[in-house]
């Protein structure tokens, strides 16, 4: 028997204020068409988050066409987080009731307002049959053709800096971290088994973001692995990018806290304006560059190295002089803490990177080749 027809694929889509996007985006999962799901058995739960818009007329009116596989349901905590972990737990307790192993679910997390490629329900279900259980699948993010065409400069900034420090950061994908939220799958036994998504604040009350990341680190305690699919991808809404250049420019994307980001956001400017910073004012474009540097180098470097000491693995897919570096600086941490503030141990060493950035520059223009290295990294201090 095929194992692959065991599988029954539910995607979670939270939704506020989508009814711009609703319908592009569920088309491009296959619910344009009754043809993928009289193949496969492949249900959407859709999550209205108090959307005030059409979003939810939109939803249900999809509904009345698809009415044995979509599956529409409110949730009024704000938030991804909320939204995400109700169509979980919907989806749970409809195996209940229907007598289904929730082994045998696979959960596809997937956002409104992105469009994905052909292919990328029957991808991820191939790839789970494949690599079973106690694995995070992720595929790849494109830019939309749109934002190509229109903001090329852009996209050649963000990739000449990324780059470069490629060298750098851990080849293996298990031990590369970062999760992105909108385009990624598992299965719901283990996504109840790893610890669920929980909302993780700060002691000042700011929420901590990355909510698939964060499961992810938990996961890596049961010895979960990550599985990059490069056959299908997510082509996400540029619209962050748009309202917020600067901001999304120097997190390389990765979502900030409030009171990191305000700072960021009082410096807010067009994109078109963001494009010309660089030839305009060199001091800010720099600083604004060795922003990135630190988020990339913590995120795709020093962070897993950590996660790996704590699970007493030795990182041998990278250089480990960075965070030999700033050990001493890093707090301590055992797999206890991390099950349950995985959040805090991300900013600890976000934190703990940019306070020693200045020391650290000279460790990293070595590692990808000294001064003469690629001129896309700025050779300003920190």
């Amino acid at each position: 028997m095929n194992y692959n027809n065991q599988i029954k694929t539910f995607i979670v889509m939270p939704c506020f204020n989508e009814g711009d996007n609703l319908i592009e985006s569920l088309s491009s999962l296959g619910f344009a068409s009754k043809a993928i799901q009289e193949n496969m058995d492949v249900n959407i739960v859709i999550v209205d988050n108090n959307s005030t818009d059409s979003t939810f007329t939109i939803a249900s009116r999809l509904k009345d066409q698809f009415p044995a596989r979509i599956h529409l349901i409110k949730e009024s905590e704000q938030g991804y987080i909320p939204a995400r972990h109700a169509g979980n737990v919907y989806i749970k307790n409809l195996a209940e009731e229907r007598g289904w192993l929730i082994e045998d679910i696979l959960i596809l997390q997937v956002d409104a307002d992105t469009v994905y490629s052909k292919g990328y329900v029957s991808a991820m279900r191939d790839a789970s049959a494949f690599f079973g259980l106690n694995t995070m699948l992720e595929a790849y993010s494109e830019y939309p053709t749109s934002f190509k065409h229109k903001f090329s400069d852009y996209i050649e900034l963000c990739s000449g800096i990324d780059h470069t420090l490629e060298s750098i950061f851990v080849k293996s994908k298990t031990y590369d971290i970062i999760v992105d939220d909108k385009q990624c799958a598992y299965r719901l036994g283990d996504y109840f088994r790893w610890g669920t998504h929980i909302r993780e604040f700060l002691a000042n009350g700011d929420e901590i973001f990355a909510e698939t990341t964060r499961l992810f680190l938990k996961a890596r305690l049961s010895g979960a692995i990550k599985v990059m699919l490069n056959n299908v991808y997510a082509e996400h809404s540029p619209r962050r990018i748009l309202e917020h250049p600067i901001l999304q420019y120097a997190t390389a994307g990765f979502p900030r806290e409030m009171a990191w980001k305000i700072k960021w956001l009082d410096k807010s400017i067009n994109i078109k304006e963001f494009l010309k910073l660089k030839d305009r004012d060199s001091i800010a474009w720099d600083d604004i560059t060795n922003v990135r540097i630190i988020h990339l180098i913590s995120l795709f470097n020093v962070l897993p190295i950590y996660i790996n000491r704590i699970l007493g693995i030795k990182t041998t897919t990278c250089s480990n002089i960075l965070y030999d570096s700033i050990s001493d600086s890093l707090p301590l941490y055992n797999k206890e803490i991390l099950m349950v503030n995985p959040g805090h141990l991300i900013l600890n060493v976000l934190n703990v990177v940019e306070q020693n950035f200045t020391s650290l520059k000279r460790l990293i223009y070595n590692e990808i080749g000294g001064e003469t290295g690629d001129e896309n990294i700025s050779k300003r201090g920190g």
